[in-house]
């Protein structure tokens, strides 16, 4: 759980592979970890000035199919904070100031996506309502507009998408780690909306982050850290209780369920044996490319093959002429 900073680990004992997540709202980013850029779409908000939910649809299904080309399992997007003041550092990735319109395209997304097995984390849950100076900010809003605005389009990817991953933002709700917030992580997204799935926390790989607790977060109902440290968030096995065992064991679980319902999957036989699940289409264009490209270079090489011939055929016309 610790660990879980652009993937996810493989398990052995009951064949679960390892998956990679990769940045990026507008298509998957290589920054950071390396590998591969998939293609790049336009922001958000452009898609959102569309009003076109099937639109979005598509954006996610293009997300699903650079997924697969990629292998890359999961995405940490899409991005749905309000639009709280034109300032902040992220509205490019956020699809607008209207919880209705960013949740019913960011739904539209995640189920576009979700259909080509992607694990998204669906971010920043929630209030993450600035960029500078967002480590550990202490955001103060009352239930009626917390409900209205900054929760409304998150409930809808669950509700109307059928996301199963979430990113909790870094910031604070009052005093309280958004991660560690029971209130929010279990009795809304999981027993009030009926999440099933993974949720992720924000950049948690650096000591400066330390107020992200591993204790609290699980205890609340966070899952998996974004985390590539292998050093941070130990716990000395003296320390390791009941409780800590329970709630480690409920956040592998849904860890588990999520990959178990991502393209991670494809191509995974009785006995974790990975087989060929190319489609037959993509064989024969495979083929079809490689005769076509032997064809191009015979056809070139007896092209400049004949030039040649031709070339001394004239020249040794026009020696015999001089001869002569």
């Amino acid at each position: 759980m610790r660990i879980g900073g652009y993937s996810t680990k493989s398990v052995g004992s009951i064949q679960l592979p390892g998956t990679i997540l990769k940045d990026g709202p507008a298509g998957f980013s290589a920054t950071l970890t390396g590998g591969e850029n998939g293609m790049a779409y336009p922001p958000a908000i452009v898609l959102a000035s569309s009003w076109n939910s099937k639109l979005a649809h598509d954006f996610g299904t293009a997300i699903g199919e650079d997924s697969l080309q990629l292998g890359y399992a999961g995405w940490y997007a899409p991005s749905i904070n309000i639009h709280r003041t034109p300032y902040s550092g992220r509205n490019f990735e956020y699809f607008s100031e209207d919880p209705i319109l960013s949740g019913m395209m960011a739904a539209e997304t995640v189920r576009g996506a979700q259909n080509k097995g992607v694990i998204v984390f669906v971010k920043h849950f929630a209030v993450n309502d600035q960029e500078v100076n967002r480590m550990g900010g202490a955001m103060m809003v009352d239930e009626q507009a917390i409900r209205e605005l900054y929760l409304e389009p998150f409930e809808l990817t669950v509700r109307e998408g059928g996301a199963r991953g979430m990113m909790a933002s870094m910031n604070r709700l009052g005093p309280l780690w958004v991660g560690s917030n029971p209130g929010l992580m279990t009795e809304v997204l999981r027993n009030e909306w009926g999440f099933q799935g993974v949720v992720s926390t924000d950049q948690a790989s650096f000591p400066v982050f330390g107020y992200q607790d591993l204790r609290q977060g699980l205890e609340a109902g966070t899952d998996l850290w974004l985390n590539t440290d292998a050093e941070l968030w130990t716990i000395p096995e003296g320390e390791v209780d009941d409780s800590l065992l329970s709630n480690t064991k409920r956040a592998a679980h849904n860890v588990a369920y999520s990959v178990v319902n991502s393209n991670a999957m494809n191509g995974l036989e009785a006995g974790g044996k990975l087989v060929d699940v190319t489609p037959l289409w993509k064989i024969a264009a495979n083929i079809a490319t490689v005769v076509l490209g032997l064809g191009a270079l015979l056809t070139m090489a007896f092209v400049t093959w004949r030039l040649v011939i031709q070339k001394r055929s004239r020249e040794s016309v026009a020696i015999d002429a001089t001869s002569k």
